[in-house]
C-alpha cells in the first residue's frame, strides 16, 4: 500500500512538472527575445550618446542643442561632473518608453472622443486632405499625392485642436 501511494505522488509530481515544463520553456524564449530586443535598444541608445558626446567635444560647439541628452551633458560640463554613459543611457530609455506610451495613451483617448463626437471627423479629415494631399481630390488613395512631412503635419490646426481637445 506505501509503494502504491508513493508511486501516486510520484507520478503526480512528474505530471505537474511536464505541465508547467511547457510554460517555463515559454517564459525562457519571451526572456530571450526581450534580451535580444533589450540588445537592439541598447546599441540604439549608445549610438546616440556616443554621438552626443562627440558633439560636446568640439572645440567649437558651445550649444549642444534642445534636445535632453545635449542638456544633460551641458550640464553635466557646466559644473565639471562627468555623466556615465549607463545614466545616459537610462535617461534615452525611459524617455523612448515613456514616449511610446504617452503617445498611445494620447492616440486612444483621441480615437475615444472621436468615436463620441463623430461630427469632428469630416472637418479631420478634410483638415489633412486640404494640407497633405497635392491635388484637391479626397477620394484618391494614391500614396504618391500625399505628403505627411513634418512640415506639413505641423500645419494641420484642426487635427491639432482635435488632439489638444
Amino acid at each position: 500500500m506505501f509503494s502504491c501511494l508513493t508511486c501516486k505522488v510520484t507520478e503526480t509530481l512528474v505530471r505537474s512538472f511536464f505541465q508547467h515544463y511547457e510554460t517555463w520553456r515559454r517564459i525562457d524564449k519571451r526572456e530571450k527575445r526581450i534580451k535580444r530586443l533589450k540588445a537592439i535598444l541598447d546599441t540604439y541608445a549608445t549610438q546616440i550618446i556616443e554621438g552626443k558626446r562627440r558633439t560636446a567635444n568640439d572645440a567649437e560647439s558651445n550649444n549642444l542643442g534642445p534636445n535632453l541628452i545635449s542638456r544633460f551633458l551641458d550640464y553635466s560640463k557646466k559644473k565639471n561632473e562627468p555623466i556615465t554613459n549607463q545614466a545616459l543611457r537610462d535617461i534615452v530609455m525611459n524617455m523612448m518608453l515613456a514616449g511610446r506610451d504617452t503617445t498611445a495613451c494620447a492616440l486612444s483617448w483621441t480615437f475615444y472622443e472621436l468615436t463620441k463626437n463623430p461630427h469632428v471627423i469630416p472637418h479631420l479629415l478634410q483638415d489633412v486632405y486640404s494640407i497633405c494631399h497635392h491635388n484637391d481630390d479626397e477620394k484618391n488613395d494614391d500614396n504618391d499625392d500625399v505628403d505627411y512631412s513634418y512640415d506639413k503635419i505641423s500645419q494641420l490646426k484642426y487635427a491639432h485642436a482635435v488632439a489638444m481637445e
